[in-house]
């Protein structure tokens, strides 16, 4: 095992994007800065280690639950947040093969 700065808040230990507080932790590290990967270590490919979901990547809207249009009183509309494209408009979240460290273990890469 080796420790290695947390990637998703950059060894701060705060919420990078401050969505909850500027007093939450980071969910990743739980405020310690640094985060635990099995050895060997390589960096993440899919967010190129920078421990968040890459943009334009599919998640799902939590508003309109990725249909991309919401029931205000009987008529569907477009979702205010996602603008009808069913995705989460916020790239604020942790990524989800290295979940969020930047890291993985090599062992875990090659059962990918």
């Amino acid at each position: 095992m080796t420790a290695t700065i947390c990637a998703f808040c950059r060894g701060q230990g705060s919420d990078p994007f401050d969505l909850l507080s500027p007093l939450a932790r980071c969910q990743v590290c739980g405020g310690k800065g640094t985060v635990v990967v099995a050895e060997p270590v390589t960096r993440c490919v899919y967010c190129q280690g920078s421990g968040i979901q890459p943009y334009g990547t599919r998640i799902t809207c939590q508003v309109c639950g990725g249909k991309g249009v919401v029931a205000f009183g009987g008529s569907g509309e477009l979702c205010p947040d996602c603008h009808g494209s069913g995705r989460a408009a916020v790239n604020g979240l942790p990524c989800t093969h290295c979940r969020g460290r930047g890291m993985i273990s090599r062992r875990a890469a090659l059962l990918v």
